[in-house]
């Protein structure tokens, strides 16, 4: 289904599970494909209210936040390395 719609697994997961809304085109698309009318398979419980919108923003949050967590712990392996070679008459 991904590859007819022409998007990512990724993408059409969250779409089967209601993270990203299904578009009125994708939903016709999916129709043809079934063979069958818009109405016998369109389902109208799409993410639309608040809740939905800040569980969306708190899921990317979290998906930045990895990286940065992963960017500080390098930096402080850096500076502890750093600290451990310098000259103690630096210090």
């Amino acid at each position: 289904m991904a590859t007819y719609l022409k998007i990512s697994q990724t993408q059409y997961q969250k779409r089967e599970t209601g993270k990203i809304k299904i578009s009125d085109s994708e939903w016709e698309r999916i129709a043809r494909l079934l063979n069958v009318n818009i109405e016998d398979i369109y389902e109208d419980d799409q993410p639309s209210d608040e809740t939905d919108i800040m569980d969306e923003i708190t899921f990317l949050k979290e998906k930045i936040n990895v990286p940065e967590m992963k960017v500080a712990s390098l930096t402080d392996v850096k500076i502890t390395q750093t600290v451990s070679t310098a000259d103690p008459s630096l210090l």
